[in-house]
């Protein structure tokens, strides 16, 4: 979803896949407080205490990945940051003004979570925040590092919760007792929402090899991408939430096509996913034709 314009640069709020977890019950996992902040193995080690089930740091991971906790990470360089659309970011009127300094603990983009859980290491360089739009969280990016800096590079042994995440995270894992029923439910579709991407995503992969926004308005004219989606797009009191679609369906549907320039090849394809889609790339990574011995 776009948003407003601010410099030269148009705000794009990113609708949530997964609900954010809140704490449901008074926490009894250990002593510790909302705020503080705990290593992963730690959290690991008071959410399983809490829940009384094995609650792993991978289990923190994944979870920060849908953007269902926060996770932060402490960053081994200072460097200069820039607010988007100009102005402040952050120690306004302080001599480290729109600077995070070394060994700071900051908040990780989504995108940074996703590279963690799937592959134990993140690089990034976005800050983002959180806006609500017709009672909707919506996440946006709000600064980034200065073109000068290099990214920041995070593995799990940096990264952060706080006390009110582990309690949210184990709560998540407590079976709690179902109502009574008379009839039997009907089944509940299962969706990996963090395998999924909406046009726009998908367009930001792969719109330098040929594909279209018009063709997400005309899915009967090309069946292939209309087979990649797996949910339809809603609209409803001027609130319009987008299809979600299989990046890896969508990859293999544009492999091969043919087209005069920017041929879609498959060792640029899988490219592609692994660094747009690193969830995805990690679900079908044993389906990756190419020699994995030399990297």
């Amino acid at each position: 979803m776009k948003g407003t314009l601010k410099g030269c640069k148009m705000t794009d709020y990113q609708y949530p896949k997964f609900e954010r977890l809140e704490p449901r019950t008074p926490f009894k996992g250990g002593r510790i407080s909302e705020t503080d902040p705990l290593t992963l193995s730690d959290a690991a080690r008071f959410a399983s205490v809490h829940a009384g089930s094995e609650i792993t740091p991978a289990d923190f991971l994944r979870a920060a990945g849908r953007g269902e906790i926060t996770m932060r990470a402490i960053v081994h360089q200072t460097a200069k940051l820039q607010k988007i659309g100009g102005g402040v970011y952050c120690n306004a009127g302080q001599p480290n003004e729109n600077t995070a300094p070394k060994r700071s603990i900051l908040s990780l983009p989504l995108s940074a979570c996703q590279q963690l859980a799937a592959t134990g290491r993140a690089s990034w360089r976005e800050f983002e925040s959180f806006k609500s739009i017709d009672g909707i969280l919506m996440r946006y990016v709000i600064a980034e590092l200065t073109p000068d800096e290099p990214d920041f590079e995070t593995t799990p042994d940096d990264c952060r919760v706080t006390g009110n995440a582990v309690n949210a995270l184990a709560d998540a894992f407590i079976d709690t007792a179902a109502p009574a029923q008379t009839a039997t439910p009907a089944p509940v579709e299962e969706i990996d929402y963090s395998l999924l991407a909406t046009p726009a995503e998908l367009l930001d992969a792969f719109g330098k090899w040929g594909m279209k926004a018009a063709w997400f308005d005309d899915l009967n004219s090309r069946k292939w991408l209309l087979d990649a989606r797996r949910k339809k797009g809603q609209g409803t009191q001027g609130q319009v939430i987008p299809p979600l679609f299989c990046p890896f369906a969508v990859m293999n549907g544009l492999i091969g096509k043919v087209r005069r320039t920017n041929r879609l090849k498959p060792d640029t394809a899988w490219r592609t996913l692994a660094h747009k889609f690193p969830n995805v790339y990690a679900a079908f990574e044993s389906h990756d034709p190419r020699d994995q011995t030399g990297d």
